[in-house]
């Protein structure tokens, strides 16, 4: 979750039958001093110019929206914040693939997670960190408008509320993933925000 920038350096050239006539020349003197003709080659792009470039552009954003009107909702809420603040702010290098459940790890009590609703087997019932399949379709969404290669997606049993028919993403920890590839040619970043009016965002950045 790291990419470094390495500071760019100039390049040489010398052309090759010119070094090879002064090297005769210097052959037949001695203590003679000759300057070569050495090019120096600006690099294609330089780390003033690279930091312009990094995460310039947004590719894709998707925002959605909860409520907080019942107990359950509230600790829908809770969870929401919980799973999206571990993805907020990571950063996938060329090729790199992002996993919803290695990112935002266990949904434990232990983390702060609480009860809520969730599909299992054909029924609604309560556990612990219901709710975050609603993060892992908003950033789902995101990463379809950024044009990234989804490589691991599931539906819901269900239809959800909260995103168009056929556009959600099912996560469970130990079992659905969501992931998805940085297939283009520079780093991406995943920043967002969850306001105090239950409003989740997810952009990704790159170039």
């Amino acid at each position: 979750n790291r990419v470094e920038t390495i500071p760019h350096s100039m390049g040489r050239r010398i052309d090759k039958a010119k070094l090879v006539s002064i090297a005769a020349e210097l052959d037949k003197t001695e203590d003679t001093e000759r300057i070569l003709p050495v090019e120096f080659i600006e690099p294609e792009i330089n780390t003033e110019e690279l930091s312009t470039l990094m995460f310039r552009d947004t590719l894709g954003s998707m925002s959605t929206y909860f409520s907080t009107s019942t107990v359950n909702n509230k600790n829908r809420g809770e969870n929401i914040r919980l799973a999206s603040a571990k993805i907020f702010n990571t950063i996938l290098a060329p090729e790199q693939e992002f996993s919803f459940n290695g990112i935002v790890g266990p949904r434990t009590e232990e983390k702060g997670y609480k009860q809520a609703h969730v599909y299992v087997a054909g029924e609604v019932v309560d556990g612990i960190g219901g709710g975050i399949c609603q993060v892992s379709t908003t950033l789902y969404n995101a990463v379809l408008f950024s044009d990234l290669e989804v490589t691991e997606r599931m539906n819901h049993m269900f239809t959800v509320g909260y995103v168009p028919l056929g556009r959600d993403a099912a996560v469970s920890y130990g079992g659905p993933d969501f992931k998805f590839k940085n297939s283009t040619d520079w780093p991406v970043k995943i920043v967002g925000s969850v306001s105090p009016s239950n409003k989740i965002t997810f952009a990704i950045k790159g170039t």
